[in-house]
């Protein structure tokens, strides 16, 4: 879809991407108030993390990697991001429920 060709949610590679994004999320979702551990997984899991981000569980999405997160972010509870597009956050935003 990125390349302009048709999205086909069922072919092999999507599905593992989606797979592994959701493992990651499982972890991130069930961890207490560790931010650094969140922070660990929310790098591994999205495209880029700026400085001071903080993202409340629950937290899910398609990919992770099309997220781009700038700095001085804060996400409230409960946010799903359907990512098979680009998403970027800028700086300084705040999203509530």
């Amino acid at each position: 879809m990125l390349a302009g060709e048709p999205y086909l949610g069922m072919d092999a590679a999507l599905l593992t991407e989606r797979r592994r994004a959701q493992c990651l999320l499982a972890q991130y979702n069930v961890s207490t108030d560790e931010q650094e551990t969140r922070m660990r997984l929310l790098r591994e899991l999205v495209g880029a993390v700026g400085e001071n981000v903080i993202v409340q569980p629950t937290f899910a999405c398609d990919y992770g990697y099309n997220i781009q997160f700038g700095r001085n972010i804060f996400i409230n509870y409960h946010c799903v991001f359907r990512d098979c597009a680009c998403i970027e956050i800028s700086d300084n935003v705040l999203i509530g429920p």
